[in-house]
């Protein structure tokens, strides 16, 4: 299974990122689940977004996950936020 983590600040477009990428992906005949954590729900506040892909069927609805990729979207948030919570080894980090 293929897991993504976006952060970024509500507003900046990670939600709408994860849910045009399960789009596509779900083109594909793949599993896909696309989903945000608010921790507050005002325009700027940090936020995070999931993707997780597979062929098979995914049923895990967790938000907890090792993610192979880190997308970061304001790189202001590597000084306010653990971006590296619950990342493997090989973790390919993509801040922008």
């Amino acid at each position: 299974m293929l897991e993504i983590r976006w952060h970024s600040r509500a507003g900046q477009g990670a939600v709408t990122g994860a849910k045009g990428l399960a789009d596509v992906i779900a083109g594909t005949g793949k599993e896909v689940q696309a989903f945000a954590f608010y921790g507050s729900a005002k325009r700027g506040a940090s936020m995070t977004a999931y993707n997780r892909i597979d062929s098979e069927p995914i049923l895990n609805h967790e938000k907890f996950m090792n993610p192979d990729y880190i997308l970061v979207i304001d790189p202001g948030l590597v000084f306010i936020t653990n971006i590296c919570l619950y990342d493997k080894p090989l973790t390919k980090y993509i801040i922008t």
